[in-house]
């Protein structure tokens, strides 16, 4: 069963024992709010290349505060020995459509997964449910 919103609700996102550990996020979710975007929050530079944004600052219209367990910014120092966690600048944004909170991956590199069939890029937002395990490389 998809969450259907009637005014508001927390979505948690946590590491699993099997993913890059990050701090867990709690971020509001509302039935008229913009899409909330999940990446680093890095932007393209000039070469093309993405770059970190500033831990101080947002560099999309969808948030303007800094990483925190509040938002779905990723910074660069949340990293196990092996890399950096696997999320494009602005990898996927969480929305509300027809009352249902979804997902939509925004045409990243790595891809988005949700319980292991990848998304669309910029394809239809994809219904989340209590428990959907979203993974940003298979």
């Amino acid at each position: 069963m998809a969450y259907f919103l009637t005014s508001s609700l927390i979505l948690q996102l946590s590491a699993t024992p099997d993913s890059y550990p990050f701090s867990s996020r709690f971020i509001p979710i509302q039935k008229n709010m913009s899409p909330v975007v999940l990446g680093t929050g890095g932007t393209s530079s000039s070469s093309g290349r993405q770059t970190p944004a500033s831990p101080t600052r947002s560099c999309s219209p969808h948030i303007s505060a800094p990483p925190d367990a509040r938002n779905g910014w990723f910074t660069p120092a949340e990293r196990d020995q092996s890399g950096p966690i696997p999320v494009g600048a602005q990898h996927a944004e969480i929305l509300v459509k027809d009352g249902e909170v979804c997902i939509r991956d925004l045409e990243s590199g790595f891809g988005t997964y949700v319980n292991g069939a990848r998304l669309q890029s910029n394809g239809q937002p994809t219904p989340l449910r209590k428990g959907d395990v979203i993974v940003s490389v298979p």
